[in-house]
């Protein structure tokens, strides 16, 4: 589905395309990049190596103990590779990356390096290559990733990470609790402005390209005007989608349809607007690009009523508690019917929700491999951690926000980590033979 803008943006761009299930397939990269990249997401805090370390102190020692990692499996580790993982330029892609790197190195004597990755397909390619060891949160759906032609057996090994990565409309949690029913689509099929804002509502120059200026005379600088992935034949008016059921005679704004915030129009292409459109919702979509997230926030702070588009798992949701509007269940045949033009699509139903995948290089050590095989994520996990960090009003960064994770769900993860010395020592004996 998914993908982020300048700041926070670029990264999501991307991946909010590739779980969609609607993608232009481009010829697989052959080539791993493994230049130095920069985090793109407003409060990044990346620790790329020799970070601060989680399980500090002699309380931590039974537990290392208990899990085999003695004196041999250290000076073992230093015959074998570093890990080099591939970390995802978002904030659930920090903490995960973090959980992984401090239960690897802390637990099992690796030496790991954080590598920050803006392309989920470099990351495949690195893997692919051997340049990198893993990445834990490959925003690529099974069935996107299959496309590659990729032998998950023979060049990488790919399994579900147990994330599902999913986008939809977002109702805040404080409207919700005004009003239950508008946790359900069936809610917005009759006019119902009390809890979301009229149509015009949004200040206009909000929609544009440069929110500096006025929209006087800047027809052409919408966010949304005549989109490529709509075909280029379907326009936005005044920056915003307008489905028949919100069409008035003259253009102007319609006083019975409420608004709903969205980013890009290539987000998701053509998925929630041909659903509006044939589910017949008193909805008009408002493209504000990178600003999403900046408006969502400003207008939960004053609690103010929305409804928003944005994808789990995200920071944003950590931030502002919201109940995603329940729309017909996904069915393979709302993908069968989708067409680019809103208007001639037959698509009328939720976004499929897509296990994200963790990739791990064939080189690997084997333990490396055991521990990638075993660890399993779960999305109330990531959000867990996201709503410890800073940019959510917690206390710590991301790698803080991991730690104090582990340290408080042991019985979660010790079942990852794999101490192994028959496999360590069988590596070294089959690497002088």
């Amino acid at each position: 589905i998914f993908f982020r803008p300048q700041s926070t943006m670029a990264a999501t761009v991307l991946r909010l395309l590739f779980l969609a299930g609607v993608w232009a397939l481009a010829p697989a990269q052959t080539t791993c990049d493994v230049a130095k990249q920069e985090p793109s997401w407003e409060g990044a805090d990346y620790c790329l190596k020799g970070c601060p370390e989680c399980f500090a102190g002699s309380e931590w020692d039974a537990l290392k103990a208990e899990l085999g990692l003695t004196a041999k499996i250290k000076e073992q580790r230093k015959t074998e590779p570093p890990v080099n993982q591939s970390v995802g330029n978002w904030p659930s892609g920090a903490v995960t990356a973090e959980v992984a790197a401090i239960l690897l190195e802390e637990m099992m004597g690796y030496s790991v390096t954080n590598f920050i990755e803006n392309s989920p397909l470099n990351a495949i390619t690195c893997t692919k290559t051997g340049n990198m060891t893993m990445f834990l949160e490959l925003w690529y759906s099974e069935t996107r990733f299959k496309s590659l032609n990729i032998d998950s057996v023979n060049d990488l090994t790919a399994n579900p990470s147990g994330i599902l990565g999913k986008a939809g409309i977002y109702v805040p949690n404080y409207i919700i609790d005004q009003y239950f029913c508008l946790s359900s689509y069936l809610a917005f099929k009759v006019p119902f402005l009390e809890f979301v804002p009229k149509d015009g509502t949004l200040p206009c120059n909000l929609k544009l390209n440069d929110p500096t200026k006025n929209c006087t005379g800047t027809a052409d600088d919408y966010i949304c005007q005549t989109p490529d992935g709509w075909g280029g034949g379907v326009s936005c008016s005044k920056g915003r989608f307008v489905p028949t059921n919100c069409k008035t005679p003259d253009g102007s704004f319609s006083p019975h349809c409420g608004e709903v915030l969205m980013a890009f129009p290539s987000w998701s292409t053509a998925w929630w607007e041909a659903s509006v459109e044939n589910l017949k919702l008193n909805w008009t979509l408002n493209y504000v690009g990178g600003g999403l997230d900046t408006e969502i926030k400003r207008r939960a702070a004053a609690k103010e009523k929305m409804l928003f588009y944005t994808y789990e798992p995200n920071i944003l949701t950590a931030i502002v508690p919201a109940t995603m509007v329940a729309f017909p269940d996904y069915k393979q045949q709302c993908s069968d019917v989708w067409d680019k033009d809103p208007f001639k699509s037959g698509t009328a139903c939720a976004e499929a929700a897509e296990g994200l995948l963790k990739i791990v290089a064939n080189n690997a050590p084997e333990d490396v491999k055991l521990f990638l095989g075993a660890i399993s994520l779960k999305n109330s996990w990531v959000t867990a951690m996201m709503q410890m960090h800073r940019d959510a009003g917690g206390p710590h960064d991301s790698r803080g926000a991991a730690c104090a994770w582990l340290k408080n769900n042991t019985h979660l993860w010790k079942g990852w980590v794999s101490n192994n010395e028959q496999a360590v020592v069988e590596e070294a004996s089959s690497a002088g033979t």
